[in-house]
């Protein structure tokens, strides 16, 4: 039976075990393993939670295969971030993804699964860009996090521009033109 660490979007975190485990399902049947929790099963809808490890921490790979693994960055609805290294091919299923992953530090390797609805996007990156500073450190980051505002502020007001350009009021339907007109309705 697998050993998981359920995270939830509220930030509780459950230990519990599932005779079968996979992301087929929109719900988790686990058997409750949590210390001094009264319960010693739950039906958990993945919709609530944010991720959850699977199993325990193994040994991470050599340093010359992992300089091959692709880069991961993980980023949830609630803003957070993961950076990862990816082991082995995710395993996406119907509600959920599972992915082998070693974190930046290189110190341990570990299977975590990421429902859909957790997901903002995963991104498989050339290099993981600094946390703080984006598109670059100190001023010249900020001045090209500005450019590239303001590009995508013009390219945003050129296509709602185009978009106004066509726009016609919709047409009413021949019984309001007719009272619109004053002319009584057709019988």
């Amino acid at each position: 039976m697998p050993e998981l660490v359920v995270s939830f979007l509220d930030g509780e975190m459950l230990y519990a075990s599932a005779a079968r485990f996979d992301m087929d399902g929109p719900v988790l049947d686990l058997e409750i393993s949590s210390l001094g929790h009264h319960a010693e099963r739950a039906l958990i809808p993945l919709s609530a939670v944010r991720q959850i490890r699977v199993g325990g921490s193994l040994p991470p790979p050599p340093a010359e295969r992992l300089a091959t693994c692709p880069k991961l960055a993980i980023h949830f609805i609630d803003g957070e971030m993961l950076r990862a290294w990816a082991v082995s091919t995710a395993v996406l299923q119907r509600h959920g993804g599972i992915w082998d992953v070693v974190h930046p530090d290189g110190a341990e390797r570990h299977s975590l699964a990421i429902p859909y609805s957790a997901l903002k996007t995963v991104f498989s990156c050339r290099q993981w860009e600094p946390l703080t500073g984006g598109a670059g450190a100190g001023a010249a980051g900020d001045a090209a996090r500005g450019r590239e505002i303001e590009r995508l502020a013009t390219v945003h007001a050129e296509r709602e521009r185009h978009r106004l350009d066509g726009w016609a009021p919709p047409t009413p339907p021949r019984l309001l033109r007719r009272l619109r007109d004053g002319r009584p309705p057709h019988r």
